[in-house]
Order: structure tokens, then C-alpha cells, then sequence
């Protein structure tokens, strides 16, 4: 998870002076002379300090009816507004109290924290937009606020997709705090996911250096660390890092090494372990939080690509890499759940996977009801591949849908992806969120079909319907947050299409199959 900086460390503020005087004081000055705007201000801050935000918020209403650039009374308005959580209307207000462009310094940083206070509050309720003009808003105050440009950058990317323009605010943040890790980082995700590897690989090792949020909390260094030495001979340690899907997803890379010369150990998660003993360019296997066995170089897995210098058009895509287990594969054609009496011809058997890592909340998924019209469709077979999370969803399907479950015994007893990898070896096609799934399909060659939220991840690139990382796969983008409806109808025809030429494709597959025995 990465958060948005935050300048309130970097700015004083001095929200209230100091007064002697009680508010009983201050109403009866108000009351002797009501246009007196100095005492009704002040009233009007000592209510505000006290929580009594109606009032205060009339009697600031009153001073910029007085005195309508008065900039206390804007800030004033704007502060009590964010705490109703009337967010746009703080942000008018705001807006109203930069207008009246105050000399004095104190006040600037204290509207520039209010501001930066709002825009989050923006960001994190997934308003990209207002959070964007929030704090663009700041920077008509002072535009030398490094971890504003962040924020823009951040905001761009993050919630509006906009890679391209969130990379010159990074840029800009970093010519004002070159030292930062964090802007670093975020840069390296814009220009990964724009296709800017050389400098995206670079920048991405920045990752290490964040405090509190290194990819692995029990290494912060790394001894011998490989720089692109000879291999012949050489003993290289793979570290993993990040979660199971990036595991999956970079291994591949363990293939490199070993055409090096390599003696090739990686160090992976623990559910991962048997699935990969099964690739035969890694020599040994380690569970992460093993001791290690001696190496003569070690890096971790996601800097590989630096060092191979990949491009988007060099991405070792030899597929597959990742592979099955023989005696499950054969195994599981006669296990495979068998259609119901009421369907005709079963022309695809599909997998489906909807849900993820829940710390990633529920935006980034697409519901497994609005998976419900595919699963509607003569002639397709849908079989569940979703362990632990998202389960809960299967009990909203309407009763006429039949979807294949599993039992606890899958990826149980055989081990961790190793039902999943084997089964679907028989499928004609994957439907998968952005999870561990989708490499796991993407490294075995399986047709993956794989759907993503908006904005998403750096790894699938920007605009385009395939990945170079795996051929077999199609991407399926969400057109705006939390929107599901266009990836729906294109699953949906993409679906009918793949129905309506199953029977020849596989009666051509029959053919060449008898022609090869002949």
C-alpha cells in the first residue's frame, strides 16, 4: 500500500490566537456594534475552537458579508465544512481564501494544510478529481512544496490513470527533494506502467529504502548483492519479495540465470515451494525464513530486470514456465465434476477466479454476480478456482446458475496451486481477477482472460488488450472506478464468440491429432 506524503510535518500552523477574552465577552461586543469585524472574527474562532461549528459558521458568514476578502473567515468556513465532511463546499471556501492571497506566512502554511488535509480526504474516498484540484489549489500558494507535486503525481496515477502527466510532478517533486524514496518509488511505478523500463527498473529500487514498507520486513541489505558478474559456476540466490502473484510473475527470470551458467537457488513463499520444485532451471528450492545455504551472489527477485536490462519488447515470455504436475494432470480429467442432466453439449469448460488479497478491498474485483450472465450461456462449463476469499459471493447467484465447487481438499493435500495448475491444463479458458491466478494461467500457457480495475496495475501497461509478459493472455479494463458494466458486455461478446467457433476449432484439433497417430 502506498501512502500520499504528507506536508503537515514540513508546515506550523497557528489555527487560533490567543485571547483574553471569554466568548460571553465577545457576544456582548457583538451585540454593543455588529459591524465590529475584528470582534465578531474573533468570536467566531473562539466558537470554532470550542466546537460549537454552527455558530461559528454564521458569524463567519457575517465578517465576509463586512468584509469579503477577509482571509480568516474563508479558512475559518473551509475548516468547519471538512469536519461536517461538506467537501466541496470546504473546498469553495479554500479556494475563496487563496483569492485573497495573504502576505503573511503563518497563514499560507495554515491554508495549505487545510488544503492538503482535504485533498486526502478526497483521495482516500476515491474522488480523484477534487483531490486533483485540491492540491493544484495548494500550489498557487507556494508552488516550491515538493511533496504537493507528490501528491498530484500520486493522484494522477492512482486514481485518474494518467501516467504521463503524473511522472512531471514526480520529476518536479524530485528536483525540490531529490532524496525522497517514496517519490522515487511512485515515479517508478509511472514509468514502468508507460513503458519506460530502462528508467522504471532504475527507479523501482527505491522500493528497499522506504522505511516501514520494504518489500520484506527481515532483509534490508544485501550481501554480495548481484550486479551482473559472470554466472559460470557461480552460485546466485533468488530472494522473493512482495506477494505469491510477483513470485510467479518474475521467476521466469531464474531461466536467465541458468543459461548464464547459474547455480540457481530461490527462496520463495512457502505455498509456493512444491508448485516450483517442478521448474527444472531451479536447482534448489528454500521456504522463506530457512536458514540459506552459501551462495556467491544474492538479489532479489524483482531487480532481475534491471540487471537483464529488459525492455517491453525483450521480456523473456518463453511460455511456459511454470508447469504442472504429470501425475495430476492426467489425474484430473476423470475427478472433473460432470455436467448436470439439463445442459446439452459442453463446447468450453471455464475456470473462474473473482476475488483477491482483501487488503486490496472490494474495488479492485468485479463481483462474481456480474459474472452471472456468462455463466447463463448454452454450452459453457464453469468451474470455481477461488480459495479462502470472495467464497461468500457464490450464495447470491441465482439459482439456475451452476458453477462447479471444489472441495477443501483442493490444493490441500497435493499442495498449494498444484489442483489449480493441474486442472487447468483441461480447461479451454481462464476468467481471473488480478491475482496469483492470472500468472499462474499466464506462466502455464493457459488462455487467460484476465479483468482489471481502473487504474491498474504498472505491470499490464497502459491501453492495450494483451500483455508482452504472457501471449496466452487478454485484458479486460475497467473504463472508470468502481464501473464494471463495459468489462461485463465485452466478456460477455468475447464469450459468445469463443462458443460459436468451439466445435470447429476442436474438430480441427480432433483432425490433427488423428493425422499425427496416421
Amino acid at each position: 500500500m502506498i501512502f500520499l506524503l504528507c506536508i503537515a510535518t514540513l508546515l506550523t500552523t497557528n489555527l487560533f490566537a490567543t485571547t483574553v477574552n471569554t466568548i460571553e465577552q465577545l457576544y456582548k461586543q457583538v451585540e454593543r456594534d455588529p459591524s465590529y469585524v475584528r470582534a465578531r472574527l474573533q468570536l467566531a474562532q473562539a466558537l470554532q475552537k470550542n466546537k460549537q461549528h454552527h455558530e461559528a459558521f454564521q458569524h463567519y458568514k457575517a465578517v465576509v458579508t463586512l468584509h469579503t476578502t477577509n482571509f480568516d473567515a474563508y479558512l475559518g468556513m473551509g475548516q468547519i465544512l471538512t469536519k461536517e465532511n461538506q467537501l466541496h463546499e470546504a473546498l469553495h471556501f479554500f479556494k475563496a481564501a487563496v483569492k485573497t492571497r495573504p502576505a503573511d506566512k503563518e497563514k499560507q502554511k495554515t491554508l495549505a494544510n487545510a488544503l492538503l488535509q482535504l485533498g486526502i480526504t478526497f483521495f482516500n474516498q476515491h474522488d480523484g478529481a477534487s483531490a486533483l484540484q485540491t492540491f493544484k489549489t495548494i500550489l498557487q500558494i507556494n508552488k516550491q512544496y515538493w511533496a504537493v507535486h507528490h501528491n498530484i503525481g500520486f493522484t494522477l496515477a492512482e486514481r485518474l490513470g494518467r501516467h504521463i502527466e503524473a511522472i512531471e510532478h514526480y520529476r518536479t517533486a524530485l528536483e525540490l527533494n531529490q532524496n525522497n524514496p517514496e517519490v522515487h518509488f511512485c515515479y517508478a511505478l509511472s514509468l514502468l506502467a508507460t513503458g519506460q523500463f530502462a528508467d522504471g527498473w532504475h527507479e523501482y529500487t527505491e522500493r528497499w529504502q522506504r522505511p516501514g514498507k520494504e518489500p520484506r520486513n527481515d532483509i534490508t541489505t544485501f550481501e554480495r548483492q548481484w550486479t551482473g558478474e559472470d554466472l559460470h559456476n557461480k552460485t546466485i540466490l533468488l530472494r522473493a519479495e512482495q506477494g505469491l502473484g510477483d513470485t510467479l510473475h518474475f521467476i521466469r527470470y531464474a531461466q536467465l540465470c541458468k543459461n548464464e551458467g547459474a547455480f540457481v537457488i530461490a527462496e520463495v513463499q512457502k505455498p509456493l515451494v512444491k508448485l516450483l520444485s517442478l521448474c527444472p532451471y531451479i536447482d534448489q528450492l528454500i521456504p522463506m525464513g530457512q536458514p540459506v545455504p552459501p551462495f556467491d551472489y544474492q538479489i532479489p527477485l524483482l531487480t532481475l530486470p534491471k540487471i537483464f536490462k529488459t525492455s517491453t519488447s525483450t521480456i523473456p515470455a518463453n511460455i511456459p514456465y511454470l508447469y504442472a504436475d504429470e501425475k495430476l494432470e492426467k489425474k484430473w480429467p476423470f475427478d472433473m465434476p460432470k455436467k448436470s442432466a439439463t445442459q446439452g453439449n459442453i463446447d468450453l469448460r471455464v475456470g473462474l477466479c473473482w476475488f483477491g488479497d482483501a487488503a486490496h478491498g472490494q474495488t479492485k474485483f468485479m463481483p462474481l454476480k456480474k459474472l452471472e450472465p456468462l455463466m447463463q450461456l448454452d454450452g459453457v462449463e464453469f468451474y470455481s478456482l477461488q480459495k479462502f476469499t470472495g467464497l461468500d459471493q457464490i450464495k447470491h447467484l441465482s439459482p439456475d446458475v451452476e458453477l462447479h465447487i471444489f472441495d477443501d481438499d483442493f490444493d490441500r493435500t497435493h499442495g498449494s496451486f498444484m489442483d489449480t495448475a493441474a486442472l487447468m491444463k483441461h480447461l479451454d479458458l481462464v476468467i481471473t481477477a488480478d491475482t496469483s491466478v492470472a500468472h499462474l494461467a499466464g506462466g502455464l500457457g493457459v488462455p487467460v482472460w484476465i479483468l482489471l480495475p481502473f487504474p491498474a496495475e504498472w505491470r499490464w501497461l497502459m491501453d492495450r488488450s494483451d500483455s508482452p509478459w504472457y501471449p496466452s493472455a487478454r485484458l479486460f479494463r475497467q473504463k472508470k472506478p468502481g464501473d464494471w458494466s463495459d468489462v461485463q458486455k465485452e466478456l460477455l461478446a468475447a464469450l459468445q464468440e469463443k462458443v460459436a467457433i468451439a466445435p470447429a476449432k476442436k474438430l480441427i484439433e480432433q483432425k490433427d491429432r488423428i493425422s499425427i497417430t496416421c
